[in-house]
């Protein structure tokens, strides 16, 4: 099976992060539990969206991530 892997843009430029996203992971389950873990950090380096390919098949996204303003009620 091909492993799980998230695609940024822009690319991050901090060498750890990197580092994570090109582990890839083994399961649609571990690779959105990481994306949970690591939102902050990903909105930190200034990732604006996010995409989780299986090989190069985009499974997921592309999906912002910053948090959407909601209406007034």
């Amino acid at each position: 099976m091909t492993a799980y892997r998230w695609t940024v843009e822009p690319p991050v430029s901090d060498t750890a992060l990197a580092a994570d996203l090109s582990l890839g992971f083994d399961n649609l389950a571990e690779a959105e539990d990481w994306l949970a873990a690591f939102c902050d950090d990903l909105l930190a380096a200034g990732v604006a969206r996010v995409t989780l390919r299986q090989g190069e098949t985009p499974v997921l996204g592309p999906m912002d991530l910053a948090p959407t303003a909601e209406a007034p009620a």
